[in-house]
């Protein structure tokens, strides 16, 4: 392989030779430096080929550097976000609301109203809160019970919510839905005969069973 002449320096040529071991033989090589033709000795030929090894260990032990901060700094964001993540999931009894207890609702002081009103009503000994606001589906269940503890959470953490709260058209039909389940051999006659058909919420007369404000 022959050298091309043009415009080559030091690490250029120290490269050259790096590729084309057998060219370490040459004793001297003619290449052109800023328009000047030079003659290069075997002896400067090892010397470039000994400072191409010092800036390629150079750069590798500064890309090591980078990478072992890097890594670093990943670890300590990792680890905040889980021990943060852990410490208020345990501080605000996240466990709890995988149980089937009302009093976990009144853990956030907005819903104590609501477990009060649950208290005095003439459901408190025959449903439960999950009962009554969420399906009674497995995947149903968990899915609603997931998506509102997310919303609640980032509610009740940013706040800009009403007070009292109210529910949402969404949680209005599982509510809908979660009478209908209970009491279906009592109200099958009141259903909706037509699929786009509608029908009156059970709420709309028996507004005070779940939560009575007296």
């Amino acid at each position: 392989m022959e050298l091309q002449t043009g415009s080559w320096n030091r690490l250029d040529f120290a490269g050259y030779l790096r590729n084309e071991p057998s060219n370490e033989n040459l004793l001297s090589a003619t290449i052109s430096s800023t328009g000047t033709l030079s003659r290069l000795s075997k002896l400067e030929i090892l010397n470039m080929n000994d400072e191409t090894s010092k800036f390629i260990t150079s750069q590798s032990l500064r890309w090591q550097t980078r990478l072992r901060w890097l890594t670093i700094l990943a670890a300590v964001l990792i680890g905040s976000t889980i021990g943060l993540g852990t410490f208020t999931f345990n501080y605000g009894g996240g466990t709890s609301y995988l149980s089937n207890d009302p009093a976990a609702c009144a853990n956030c002081h907005i819903m104590q109203s609501h477990y009060d009103s649950w208290q005095n009503s003439s459901h408190r000994n025959a449903a439960t809160c999950n009962d009554c606001h969420l399906p009674h589906d497995f995947m149903g269940k968990w899915f609603t019970k997931a998506d509102n503890g997310l919303l609640h959470s980032w509610a009740f953490t940013v706040g800009g919510y009403p007070e009292p709260i109210r529910i949402k058209p969404r949680n209005r039909r599982v509510t809908q839905g979660t009478c209908l389940h209970c009491h279906q051999d009592f109200v099958h006659a009141m259903l909706p005969v037509g699929p786009g058909d509608d029908m009156l919420n059970c709420i709309h007369c028996h507004y005070s069973v779940g939560h009575a404000h007296h």
